[in-house]
């Protein structure tokens, strides 16, 4: 069954300034605490580095080209505008959430 829920809260979505290019991640499962200081004459110990991963990312343009059947032409502007902007909101929340779900192993 199809549920209408958008999976983008679950994922880190980074804004970008190119439509191509790599980005620096760290898996949040291999930060480690830090240690815990409990005299302040000892010497800070050296932490562990951080276990980055390069990912390539590009950008694409998403369309669709679709027709309005003549019953809903025949409605009021208003009706046929909330009608377009809700299909298109659905269809966005849709596209996104495939996009997302193709990238899981």
């Amino acid at each position: 069954m199809r549920q209408y829920a958008s999976l983008q809260p679950l994922v880190n979505v980074e804004s970008v300034g190119t439509l191509t290019g790599t980005r620096n991640i760290e898996k949040f499962g291999s930060i480690t605490p830090a240690t815990l200081i409990t005299d302040q004459n000892t010497d800070i110990p050296e932490g562990d580095y951080p276990a980055l991963k390069q990912v390539n990312y590009k950008i694409g343009d998403y369309a669709d080209l679709f027709y309005a059947p003549n019953s809903l032409l025949a409605d009021s502007a208003e009706n046929v505008l909330n009608w377009l902007q809700t299909h298109i909101a659905r269809k966005s929340v849709v596209t996104r959430n495939n996009a997302i779900l193709t990238k899981l192993p």
